[in-house]
């Protein structure tokens, strides 16, 4: 039920104070949520980290005729890479301005606090956080980098393995565009490279821009499979929906579960581009990893890294309150030729 308070704009009149209206920017969390980078950080001690390749041998065994020289096997070939782990910081401060005479948020006559002011500070920050970890891991799947904006580290997954992006074209545009055949081809060309000897791949995942998603749902093939008969779910009659946030339509199709990824940067920045996917497997051992290096600060010298730090301080002369955060990881991408851009030419 609404408060009576006074007017605003009447001095002598009375208004009706509603439950306040929080306007809050989307916070994306759907690359997290569907599971395909490790729900955990593997802390470090260092501002790097060393990772050995190891190329298993696998012996091709002949017939060979009795008495010759025996079959030798060759030694695993290993080689390592080292990668820096980038450093993000993010601090706010609380003063007396920020309180002072002021009223708390949605309330009439009851004053702000200071721990209200700082709560609300700490909240904004860790949505800061979740923003940038969906945006490191984006930009992995969207061209093999990693996220680093301001040029402190340079570092493409593509060419530390030497390997090329598959890239397949959908041909959106041509109503007899093959394209089972296409998404066929790209599951393939995953399960003939992922190269994780007997570790199983679990399924397949295409972040798809909104576009691409409604090209597929749309195209001429797909509704004539599924227009003679019901079927679950049913892209011809009702919106596509899933248990991820955002009102996110998923579709799965063909082995695999087709996500419209709506994901965007404050400035609007989409994170998967426009008239693209990406399709990787899940399930793949070690094809994602998140490493965490320590702190700056002194006392989490040599200890294992987090993913995100927060700090507060009291200004020695009582005239505000610091708020620090810090986060040094590195998400990293082990198998980059898993990765398949799937866009269309017409």
């Amino acid at each position: 039920m609404a408060n009576i308070i006074r007017s605003y704009y009447d001095a002598y009149g009375l208004d009706s104070l509603t439950e306040k209206i929080n306007l809050v920017p989307n916070v994306w969390d759907t690359i997290n949520q569907l599971g395909i980078f490790p729900s955990t950080v593997e802390g470090t001690i260092t501002d790097s980290v060393a990772v050995d390749l190891i190329e298993t041998n696998s012996p091709i065994i002949k017939d060979m005729v009795r008495g010759v020289r025996n079959q030798y096997g060759r030694d695993d070939k290993r080689s390592k890479k080292t990668w820096g782990i980038p450093h993000y910081n993010l601090d706010d401060v609380v003063t007396a301005k920020d309180v002072k005479g002021r009223v708390a948020y949605g309330k009439e006559i009851t004053p702000e606090t200071v721990a209200e002011a700082v709560m609300r500070k700490m909240a904004s920050i860790r949505r800061g956080w979740g923003q940038l970890r969906e945006t490191q891991r984006a930009q992995i799947l969207t061209d093999g980098t990693a996220y680093c904006p301001n040029g402190t580290m340079s570092l493409n997954f593509y060419t530390e393995f030497g390997v090329t992006r598959k890239e397949i074209d959908m041909v959106w545009g041509t109503s007899t565009s093959d394209i089972k055949g296409k998404i066929t081809e790209g599951v393939n060309h995953i399960y003939d490279n992922a190269l994780t000897g007997l570790d199983p791949i679990t399924g397949f995942v295409a972040l798809c821009s909104p576009t691409f998603f409604a090209s597929l749902v749309n195209h001429p093939k797909l509704i004539a499979a599924y227009n003679q008969y019901a079927s679950i779910p049913e892209p011809l009659r009702n919106r596509l929906s899933s248990n991820l946030p955002m009102g996110t339509q998923t579709f799965d199709w063909n082995g695999v579960l087709f996500v419209e990824y709506r994901g965007k940067l404050v400035d609007g920045t989409a994170l998967i581009p426009a008239g693209e996917a990406r399709l990787v497997p899940t399930g793949a051992f070690d094809m994602f990893r998140s490493f965490a290096a320590p702190s700056e600060k002194l006392s989490d010298v040599n200890t294992i890294g987090q993913e995100m730090y927060m700090y507060q301080y009291l200004d020695p002369h009582d005239e505000g309150i610091l708020i620090q955060s810090e986060s040094n990881v590195l998400n990293a991408v082990v198998r980059p030729q898993c990765i398949i851009r799937l866009y269309s030419s017409t």
